[in-house]
């Protein structure tokens, strides 16, 4: 075979255009995958993805941890004073909520499917909702005190930062 010699100037525009390539794919994925990276522009400047993932995690999870902090609050009162949920109690709180789905045209299961839940959710928050109306009474504002005076006289001990 026959060596081919290629010249200096030659090598170097055949590297010039190889990084020229590369780049302009670069460029060519950013613009494709921006929706993915960036999810708004303000003022000129991106809202980078990653922080906008970093912030819901922080509200999502303080919310989750108060949530479980307060049904675990309800749950050990409830044993304390020995409170408890019949079946035909949450049977009739489920046939409520089948006969509200119908009225707004679908069924239990469609409805709880378009809030996230699942009839298991269901029966744990109606559970729950039921305990507070034993132990509290059925006023909301009194719910929320008797809620608020179990957090309040809790002993917390966090081990999450918030």
């Amino acid at each position: 075979m026959k060596k081919v010699k290629i010249s200096k100037k030659a090598v170097k525009k055949l590297k010039a255009f190889k990084w020229l390539a590369v780049g302009l794919a670069l460029i060519g994925l950013l613009y494709y995958f921006k929706a993915n990276l960036v999810v708004a522009i303000v003022n000129g400047k991106p809202v980078w993805r990653v922080s906008y993932s970093q912030e819901i995690n922080k509200m999502a999870g303080k919310q989750a941890f108060e949530n479980l902090l307060v049904k675990t609050l309800i749950t050990q009162e409830a044993k304390k004073q020995k409170a408890f949920i019949s079946e035909e109690e949450i049977n009739n709180e489920i046939k409520q909520a089948e006969e509200y789905s119908q009225q707004q045209g679908m069924t239990l299961d469609q409805l709880l499917e378009l809030q996230g839940m699942k009839k298991e959710d269901l029966i744990n928050t109606i559970k729950l909702n039921k305990l507070v109306e034993k132990m509290a009474g059925t006023e909301s504002a009194k719910m929320q005190e008797w809620v608020m005076n179990l957090q309040t006289n809790a002993k917390i001990v966090k081990w999450l930062k918030n």
